[in-house]
C-alpha cells in the first residue's frame, strides 16, 4: 500500500500515532473543530487574491467565512455552534455599528436569543459560564449567541489583517513566482509527502525566499524558521527549482494594536496617551476639563522571519518524515498517553473513544 502524507498529517502521528489511525484511517472526526482553522482557510484565499492582484480579497474573505464545509457539510459558520473559538479570538470594540445591528436583526427575529441585557455584558457572563463549565456544558441558544459574536470579532480582525498585508508586506515582495504551489515528494516505493506552499517570492534585500503566511495569537521565536519542519521540507522539495535555502514565516498577530486617540468634546483637544480624566487643556488660562471621546484606530502587528535552513536540520526532518512512513505501513499507532489531556492545550478529542468506547462528540465521515 502506498502512502500520501501531508505535513499536517506527519504532525498528527507525531502527537498520538492513535489518534492519527482515528483521523486518517477510520475516518472518525471530532463533532466540534477550531474557528481557526475556518479562520485560517479563509484568509489564505483572500491573500492569494493581493498576491496575485486577482479578485477582491475583502468579498473573497467574507465569502469563505461564512460558508464553509465540516465533516464534509456545507456550514453557515456565523451561528454554527461546532466551532470552537479561542478567548483571543473576540474583542468586543472591533464591533462596528453594522455587527451590532446584525445581532439586534438576529434578536428581533428569533434566530438568536438571549436575556436582557447588552451583548457585552451577556457575552462576558457566557464566557466566564464555559470557562467554568466547558463550552459543551453552554445551551444551545447560549452557543449561538456565543459563536455569532465571536464570529464578527474574528471577521474583524481578518479585515484589518488583509489591510496590514497590503501596508506592510507587500511593499517587500519584489516578485511572486508562485502562490499556494503545490509539492509531492515520492520514494522509490511510490510514496509520498505532499503540501502546499502559501509563497515563493523575491523578498527586498534579501531574495528568493519560500514563506509560509501564519495567524498567531503568540509572537513567534526569532529561531522559528530554522526549527520548523514543513520550512525544511520544503526547501528540500524546491531549492533546486528556485536556487535558495531561505524561508521564512509572515505571522499576522491576532492581537489588535489599538493605537487609542482621546479628544476633548469640548475644544478638540488631543489628549492621547495622557492620564487625565478631563481635558487638561488650557483656554484663556483655564483649564477646559471637558470630556474625553475615545476612539481606536486599530492596527495589526506582523512578523516578518527568514533564516537560512542548516543541511543538518532538513536531515533530520527527511529521516523523521521516513520513520513515520514506515511506521504507518506497518500498522504502528502507538497511543501517545502524554497528550491524551494535552492536544493543543486541552483534551484528545478521541479520549472517550480510546479509555471508554464512546463515540460522543465524535462522527464518522
Amino acid at each position: 500500500m502506498k502512502t500520501k502524507l501531508s505535513h499536517s498529517a506527519a504532525s498528527k502521528y507525531q502527537l498520538c500515532g492513535k489518534s492519527y489511525d482515528y483521523h486518517y484511517n477510520q475516518k472518525i472526526r471530532s463533532q466540534f473543530q477550531s474557528a481557526a482553522l475556518c479562520f485560517g482557510s479563509a484568509l489564505d484565499n483572500a491573500l492569494n487574491c493581493i498576491l496575485t492582484n486577482e479578485g477582491d480579497a475583502e468579498k473573497n474573505f467574507l465569502s469563505v467565512f461564512r460558508f464553509q464545509k465540516i465533516n464534509n457539510m456545507n456550514t453557515y459558520l456565523p451561528s454554527c455552534v461546532n466551532l470552537v473559538y479561542a478567548d483571543t479570538d473576540f474583542d468586543y470594540e472591533l464591533l462596528t455599528q453594522t455587527d451590532i445591528e446584525f445581532m439586534s436583526d438576529q434578536v428581533s427575529s428569533g434566530k438568536i436569543k438571549m436575556v436582557g441585557l447588552d451583548y457585552k455584558d451577556y457575552y462576558d457572563i457566557l464566557r466566564a459560564k464555559k470557562k467554568e463549565t466547558g463550552y459543551a456544558n453552554l445551551s444551545l441558544d447560549e452557543k449561538v449567541f456565543y459563536n455569532n459574536m465571536n464570529w464578527l470579532s474574528l471577521k474583524n480582525k481578518g479585515l484589518l489583517m488583509l489591510k496590514a498585508y497590503r501596508k506592510k508586506v507587500m511593499p517587500r515582495i519584489e516578485k511572486v513566482y508562485a502562490v499556494q504551489k503545490y509539492v509531492s515528494l515520492k520514494n522509490d516505493e511510490g510514496d509520498s509527502v505532499i503540501g502546499y506552499v502559501d509563497l515563493i517570492a523575491d523578498v527586498k534585500g534579501i531574495g528568493t525566499v519560500i514563506l509560509d503566511n501564519k495567524t498567531s495569537a503568540m509572537e513567534y521565536e526569532d529561531d522559528s524558521v530554522i526549527t520548523s519542519p514543513q520550512l525544511s521540507l520544503y526547501v528540500h522539495m524546491l531549492e533546486a527549482e528556485y536556487n535558495t535555502r531561505t524561508a521564512g514565516f509572515i505571522v499576522l498577530r491576532k492581537q489588535v494594536i489599538k493605537n487609542r486617540k482621546k479628544t476633548c468634546t469640548s475644544c478638540g483637544h488631543d489628549g492621547s496617551g495622557g492620564r487625565h480624566k478631563s481635558c487638561d487643556a488650557t483656554i484663556y488660562g483655564k483649564r477646559c476639563g471637558g470630556e474625553w471621546k475615545e476612539d481606536i484606530d486599530p492596527d495589526i502587528a506582523i512578523q516578518f522571519i527568514t533564516d537560512t535552513i542548516p543541511p543538518k536540520t532538513e536531515q533530520i526532518v527527511i529521516e523523521n518524515l521516513d520513520d513515520i512512513n514506515t511506521a504507518i505501513k506497518t500498522g504502528h499507532f502507538t497511543r501517545n498517553l502524554n497528550s491524551c489531556h494535552n492536544t493543543f492545550g486541552g483534551p484528545c478529542p478521541y479520549l472517550g473513544l480510546c479509555f471508554r468506547d464512546s463515540m460522543a462528540g465524535l462522527e464518522k465521515v
